[in-house]
């Protein structure tokens, strides 16, 4: 069953009577999926461990003896959150058309990740305490864009390495490719005038900058070279 909260890290149903016996994992992810909503709620400032703890059933000591303190356990909500980013596989033989879908989909991957609705309330909380906090913001930013932009500069290269684009591409490429994907939809969202964009939204827009780019992006394929 489908959950309409933000941060459903940990699918373990409650069920009536004793509390079952959780893993040191299963137990960590129940307090990270509790974190976020008081989080959300009631800011980072004013989110105290003891409704963490309401909220996951747990004591305040269990709590604190997964995470020592509310800066490490927002920490590890915003690389929960991020999830796991995607690995980069390209096959030795793979084409100029496999190159292309190669960095497709890492662009794909990574803006769905960045927009998803769970990065975007984390945004908004963090920036809201960029000025008393300003470690948060560092956080949020070194896992989340700064993370996916290293990703995206590591596809180009192995695709320089290989090659399928063209001379003039470096790593920097990865990051104006991540810029022209998410356009304003980051902000748009983020003040709440737009609702984060869709796959399908995010696929799309994917088309148009390749067609736009593809003619002087990718070096043109041995197969149809003259």
């Amino acid at each position: 069953m489908s959950s309409d909260r933000l941060f459903p890290f940990c699918p373990l149903s409650r069920r009536p009577g004793r509390p079952p016996t959780l893993s040191e994992g299963e137990r960590r992810q129940r307090i990270l999926e509790a974190a976020g909503e008081v989080f959300v709620a009631r800011g980072y400032a004013a989110a105290r461990m003891d409704d963490v703890a309401k909220g996951c059933g747990m004591s305040k000591k269990t709590v604190y003896q997964a995470f020592e303190t509310k800066e490490r356990l927002f920490t590890e909500l915003v690389a929960a959150a991020l999830g796991a980013m995607p690995a980069l596989d390209l096959g030795e033989e793979a084409g100029r058309e496999d190159g292309e879908a190669f960095l497709r989909k890492a662009l794909q991957d990574l803006t769905e990740i960045l927009l998803h609705p769970r990065q975007i309330a984390l945004a908004r909380l963090v920036i809201a305490e960029t000025q008393a906090a300003p470690e948060l913001a560092l956080g949020l930013h070194e896992k989340g864009m700064g993370g996916a932009k290293a990703i995206l500069s590591e596809a180009v290269m192995i695709l320089k390495r290989r090659g399928l684009l063209a001379p003039q591409a470096d790593a920097d490429l990865g990051s104006f490719l991540l810029g022209a994907v998410i356009g304003d939809a980051a902000i748009l969202s983020l003040i709440g005038r737009a609702p984060p964009p869709t796959p399908a939204a995010i696929a799309e827009r994917i088309d148009r900058l390749f067609a736009m780019l593809r003619p002087t992006l990718f070096a043109p394929s041995p197969d149809h070279s003259a």
